[in-house]
């Protein structure tokens, strides 16, 4: 058999630099190149194969026919941004050239030895016998004699350690990225080979390593620097060159995953893929137990204070993606059940008397069926099923009003205080497909577990405790919230610090005082229209926080309800304190941002982030209406204009994929995955088609949808003359609806979105903020200092796996360390950071141009390759 179908042994295979792009925007990307003889004709008729990764059971990016090829050696302007000690070498065939580069120049001799072998060579070679793999020995005792005629390969025993990922792209040199590791000797048990990064190089700190001076010194002597909090890096290089090179939102990389590359003569281990379903990263401590021992923790010190809130992030950022795996199964699995009450079957109720966190009943989700699974409990907002639009959308805002609130009192309870007052649930909410998921950490429904209710003014009879009380009133006056009396029937009355509704639970095994229902705490956003009739106000539009903290009279949470007070002045009173609120929110607070915005005071590059800086300021979204109508800017007007049309459209997408899937449920469909992609590409092509099509969705649908939600009318020539790729992009991040991230799409065209451009539904994620120390520029902690914690914190909250997806968020951020460094003259690491901006950046986002811009900056000051470059 071995005779009838022999087993050709590649010549030489291994991983080098490949070449890609042209003038500034050439970059080396991994490879790995095989040098595969022929069956017949032996080393003669080889072929040189290019691949994206090991697996070589896929077809190669380029095949090279060895004998109408020269090779040699690469110098020159072409060997341009390579970093020193590689060794680029070129081989150029009848059509294209070709440049590569070596791990080592030793290596680099290896490759050029055998792809000019001389003509004896040529005579005598075997393809079934003679076997050089990535520098392995020879297969057989014949192999072994020719294996002394073959190129003497170097044996390396540095300790530098050199790790590579790839991913495959539709272009023919998919991105791929390496870096190197520093790696203390015995560390891993690994033996690594020289290897050289292509953004950075750190030295080793083994003892007994047996480079030669000489090449430690062309090592060293390109050393870059990452940001590190806490003696940790926040990102390693090669996370830096890997960032935004996942395929699917969910991926990431670990530092063991991937290929570990040892000395020239040893085995190479295989590539760790990641598994399906997302494994629990805490097997021994529950989630809240976990999330509480970290609120708990005693901060004396500013750095303390920074390492609790990472420790947040961290835990936050992993339960994030818990939760985002199981609410998303959820939803794809909510048309196969018909039973009608949610996909899981009937909600279980508890006692009043109890909080089992199976639990925060109080909210009023209704009969929709949960989930219980790694130590958390999902269940939908409200039956889909029933749910009418506006319960819909006030279930939207109550549970965005719950978890903003949780923010605000952990801040308030752990925030500058020795003592914690009351603890929250730990919970994030999961919009994907039109249906909202609330996840909350599981506190358990044993017996033992549970916390029994201290305080319920909603039941009857009352109930309440001296300790649950201070803690309210202390919190409360934290917030900047009047203290009020409400009334219980005909004559008792209640001191109330928060709303009435409030409830808090004390868990005897842990001493902690929890506090529920929680949407209530944030004063109405009302004010009576003088001219037109009165309204009822909409109990689920609530003022910021960031806003209540800057007010400087206290309001009352109960405001314009029966309990805002236990008399009719007592309650005109606290209504008219919340009104002149209202009026200042709109009056004077508004205005005065928009001036900022107007002055560049404030400067914003995309609508994301002037939501951002809105928030910031305690301004709430509904409010865009009056950023557009004030500012004098052209590009702020389109900013929020812009913002304005991708949330009203997020209402109709919304509305019309949930409806489809309720519809295909009850219909008894069971895939349907071609069904919400086509109704996904017409929307998007209905809204950005230029014509009379895009005009007539806009007339009929879209106009009055940003007038009902923003009071602001928005006409046609406005509308037409916003920027529609930067439409486009607000559209896919409101709406979770991922499309090719090309610069190909023509918006003149009627149907300017293909059906083909369609990848995925992706889920947003609204999570708690932790504890976050604002420290500003002018602050006197060092500003690399502040940026490490800033970045740190943001990737932290991501998730592991999730922290080198492709994100804007992730490209502003990393785009302002690399503004630091520029303005600091730090060019190497400024042009490290600044190319991981750039791939971190979708392609139409103005995040992309300013993170290129960075990089032009950081490669014009600081040189490329020992020389500068020209514009």
């Amino acid at each position: 058999m071995l005779a009838d179908n022999p087993i050709v042994h590649p010549l030489k295979q291994g991983w080098v630099l490949k070449k890609g792009g042209s003038g500034f925007l050439s970059h080396w990307r991994l490879k790995y190149l095989v040098l595969r003889p022929s069956e017949t004709t032996g080393i003669a008729g080889a072929r040189l194969l290019v691949y994206d990764q090991i697996d070589q059971t896929k077809p190669p990016k380029h095949e090279i026919l060895l004998k109408e090829t020269t090779v040699d050696v690469l110098v020159g302007n072409k060997a341009g941004g390579v970093k020193k000690g590689a060794a680029p070498f070129i081989v150029s065939d009848r059509k294209r050239k070709f440049y590569f580069a070596a791990q080592t120049r030793g290596e680099r001799d290896d490759w050029l030895a055998i792809l000019k072998p001389s003509p004896s060579r040529l005579a005598s070679s075997d393809p079934r016998r003679s076997t050089i793999s990535g520098g392995a020995r020879s297969a057989s005792r014949a192999g072994e004699r020719n294996h002394r005629d073959s190129p003497t390969l170097r044996r390396s025993n540095s300790s530098m350690r050199y790790r590579s990922y790839s991913r495959q792209r539709d272009d023919p040199d998919a991105m791929s990225t390496c870096s190197f590791e520093t790696s203390v000797s015995g560390a891993d048990g690994l033996d690594n080979s020289d290897a050289v990064s292509v953004y950075s190089v750190a030295s080793s700190r083994a003892m007994g390593s047996s480079v030669d001076d000489g090449s430690r010194a062309s090592i060293t002597s390109s050393r870059v620097e990452t940001l590190s909090f806490c003696s940790e890096p926040v990102l390693t290089n090669q996370e830096l060159t890997l960032i935004g090179n996942s395929t699917t939102s969910m991926a990431s990389f670990r530092h063991e995953d991937g290929f570990t590359f040892r000395d020239a003569f040893r085995k190479r281990r295989a590539p760790m893929s990641h598994p399906d379903q997302f494994v629990q990263p805490f097997v021994e401590q529950a989630w809240n137990e976990r999330y509480q021992a970290i609120l708990s923790g005693r901060c004396d010190t500013e750095e303390t204070a920074l390492r609790q809130d990472i420790l947040l992030q961290e835990l936050i950022g992993q339960f994030r993606e818990a939760a985002q795996q199981i609410a998303c199964k959820m939803v794809d699995d909510y048309h196969l059940n018909t039973t009608g009450k949610g996909p899981l079957g009937p909600l279980s109720t508890s006692s009043s008397d109890t909080l089992s966190m199976d639990g925060m009943s109080s909210l009023n989700f209704g009969q929709t069926g949960e989930v219980v699974q790694d130590g958390m409990i999902l269940r939908f907002a409200c039956d889909y099923d029933e749910a009418t639009l506006d319960q819909l959308e006030t279930v939207q805002r109550q549970t965005s009003s719950e978890l903003l609130a949780i923010n605000a009192l952990t801040r308030a309870s752990f925030t500058g205080h020795s003592t914690p007052h009351l603890h929250t649930v730990l919970m994030v909410l999961v919009d994907y497909k039109g249906f909202r998921v609330v996840a909350y950490a599981d506190m358990g429904d044993r017996e033992d577990e549970r916390a029994m209710s201290v305080h319920n003014l909603c039941r009857d009879p009352p109930r309440t405790d001296e300790r649950a009380l201070e803690r309210l009133t202390s919190v409360g006056g934290i917030l900047g919230f009047k203290s009020h009396v409400v009334k219980i029937g005909e004559e008792r009355r209640m001191p109330c610090a928060l709303a009435k509704e409030v409830e808090v639970h004390f868990h005897s095994a842990s001493k902690m005082f929890y506090a529920s229902n929680l949407q209530k705490i944030l004063p109405i956003d009302y004010l009576p229209d003088h001219d037109g009739p009165l309204k009822h106000p909409d109990m689920a539009k609530v003022l910021r926080p960031e806003f209540l903290s800057l007010h400087p009279t206290a309001l009352t949470c109960d405001a314009f309800t029966a309990a805002s007070g236990a008399t009719r002045r007592e309650r005109e009173t606290n209504d008219g304190e919340v009104m002149r609120a209202v009026k200042a929110l709109r009056e004077v607070h508004i205005p005065a941002f928009v001036a900022r915005l107007d002055s560049l005071d404030i400067r914003v590059v995309d609508s994301r982030g002037l939501i951002g800086e809105m928030h910031c300021a305690g301004i709430n979204a509904r409010y865009l209406g009056h950023i557009a109508s004030q500012s004098t800017l052209p590009y702020i007007r389109s900013l929020a204009q812009n913002e304005m049309a991708s949330r009203a459209f997020k209402s109709l997408f919304q509305t019309r994929i949930r409806g489809a899937i309720v519809h295909f449920k009850s219909v008894g469909a069971t895939s349907i995955a071609e069904e919400m992609k086509t109704y996904a590409v017409g929307m998007f092509s209905a809204v950005l088609g230029g014509g009379d099509k895009g005009r007539r969705y806009f007339e009929e649908r879209l106009r009055d949808e940003i007038k009902r939600k923003f009071q602001y009318d928005m006409t046609w020539t406005v509308f037409e003359e916003l920027h529609k790729p930067a439409l486009f992009l607000a559209m896919q991040y409101h709406c979770g609806a991922v499309f090719d991230d090309t610069t190909s799409y023509d918006f003149t065209h009627s149907n300017p979105i293909p059906r083909t451009t369609f990848q995925t539904f992706s889920a947003r994620i609204k999570q708690p903020n932790g504890l976050s120390q604002l420290l500003s520029p002018d602050s006197p902690t060092p500003e690399d200092e502040r940026l490490a914690y800033h970045l740190s914190r943001h990737f932290k909250s991501l998730g592991p796996r999730s922290k080198l997806s492709r994100i804007d968020a992730s490209s502003a951020a990393l785009a302002q360390v690399a503004a630091h460094y520029n303005a600091t003259g730090r060019y190497d690491e400024a042009r490290l950071y600044a190319q991981a901006a750039v791939s971190a950046a979708t392609r139409n986002s103005c995040l992309a141009g300013l993170a290129m811009g960075l990089s032009i900056e950081s490669m014009y000051r600081g040189g490329v390759g020992g020389g500068g470059i020209g514009i």
